[in-house]
């Protein structure tokens, strides 16, 4: 007989509990607290978070509009602005108070102006000139391991569907709210279920063993 050997399937950590997130936060510098936060309020793609300039928020109307995706050319060391991945990623979305705040101190604290980055390229603040630059996807993926090892971009998008709907919220109105245009695609790709909502089927399951164990011993 051959000789096979058996590997374990290693099991893929998809989404944040809320805790994790907040922990998460709490580690982070406001920095990275703020491009975290944005990326999982609004579940943005990594284009989509880095294509976020400061005239994407109307003070006045309250509300945040991505309605560019940026894309880094492999090698070639420069980047380009695109539309977003469908239709229905080009969304206004509304901004909380305490948020709004978070956009003012970040906005201020590196003198922003209305064509700048929102999340910019850290290197070119030596030379005194942030316009168009974004920060690139390499740089803030590293930022994220070096905050949390298993933490990557697309588990801040994973994470915001699995609590939304873990909260009741509409599969369609998730859907509309992430810029999906298939709510296939919501339901097979991202929404996961996380570990709270597991342990309370795992009470379910427990309670129906021990009723029919009740009902044996009788």
């Amino acid at each position: 007989f051959k000789d096979y050997q058996i590997k374990r399937v290693k099991q893929k950590k998809d989404i944040l509990e809320v805790g994790e997130l907040i922990q998460i936060l709490r580690r982070a510098s406001p920095y990275y607290y703020l491009a975290i936060l944005t990326m999982y309020i609004y579940g943005y793609r990594l284009g989509e978070l880095l294509g976020l300039k400061v005239d994407s928020i109307d003070f006045n109307k309250r509300t945040i509009e991505n309605y560019q995706s940026i894309s880094f050319k492999t090698g070639q060391g420069y980047f380009i602005a695109t539309t977003p991945k469908t239709k229905k990623s080009d969304r206004v979305r509304s901004c909380s108070d305490e948020y709004l705040k978070l956009l003012r101190q970040h906005i201020n604290r590196y003198q922003l102006g209305p064509k700048d980055f929102l999340f910019f390229n850290m290197q070119t603040m030596i030379h005194g000139d942030i316009k168009n630059q974004p920060m690139h996807e390499n740089t803030f993926r590293r930022a994220l391991k070096n905050i949390e090892p298993t933490l990557n971009p697309h588990m801040l998008r994973r994470s915001v569907v699995t609590h939304l709907s873990e909260s009741n919220v509409s599969l369609k109105e998730i859907a509309n709210y992430i810029g999906h245009d298939s709510l296939a695609t919501t339901e097979r790709y991202y929404l996961k279920v996380s570990e709270e909502k597991k342990n309370k089927i795992n009470k379910v399951i427990d309670e129906l063993i021990k009723e029919a164990k009740e009902v044996t011993n009788e």
